[in-house]
């Protein structure tokens, strides 16, 4: 199952909602929606549910990735491993690919990077969506998810020691004060004993 998240900045959602007369917001949506059905295949899209609980409308999409398109360098026929030759070709009869199951071999990079543009050319640019800057240079620091994960656990772990340092340095100021109670309490020296007296 892939998952992809259609939105867009706050300003943009802000323009289509002060229009008059016309939810474009969920047209752009459901525009979108359609765009990735005739795509991907509107069989192979799972759900798709526009969130308004948040700072952004976004919609999660989720589409099974169903391919035709053979392996990068190799294809798999029969259980033998076959070569592809200079022009893609493989040593194998022309037989038509059959449909299978992987998200590695749809949406390669290359795929990636047109489904951006197209979704933004065809759907995107008709409700005035303006186009990221391609190729990431958006000048933002962009991390695989293992990495995103520890950073996180990270910022976490140290939310907790400072937090706990807090309260060890509360606990320390009222150890000192209740010291300095005891310091300046005169004539309770002499522990109580509550035994007979000899």
């Amino acid at each position: 199952m892939c998952e992809f998240i259609v939105s867009s900045d706050g300003e943009f959602f802000d323009r289509l909602d002060d229009l008059d007369g016309i939810d474009l917001i969920d047209k752009f949506f459901l525009d979108m929606l359609e765009w990735f059905e005739a795509r991907y295949g509107a069989g192979n899209i799972v759900s798709a549910v526009i969130h308004y609980d948040e700072t952004t409308p976004h919609m999660h999409l989720c589409l099974v990735p169903i391919t035709t398109k053979p392996r990068n360098g190799t294809n798999y026929r029969r259980g033998k491993r076959e070569e592809k030759d200079g022009d893609g070709a493989t040593g194998a009869s022309a037989e038509p690919a059959k449909p299978k199951l992987s998200a590695r071999d749809l949406f390669t990079p290359e795929e990636m990077e047109a489904l951006q543009e197209l979704a933004w050319s065809e759907v995107g640019s008709k409700y005035g969506l303006q186009r990221g800057t391609k190729g990431g240079g958006s000048g933002k620091e962009h991390k695989s998810v293992k990495d995103y994960k520890a950073a996180k656990t990270i910022e976490k772990m140290e939310a907790a020691a400072a937090k706990s340092a807090e309260k060890i340095e509360a606990l320390e100021e009222e150890l000192a004060t209740e010291r300095d109670d005891d310091a300046s309490d005169p004539g309770d020296d002499e522990p109580e004993y509550g035994g007979p007296d000899l």
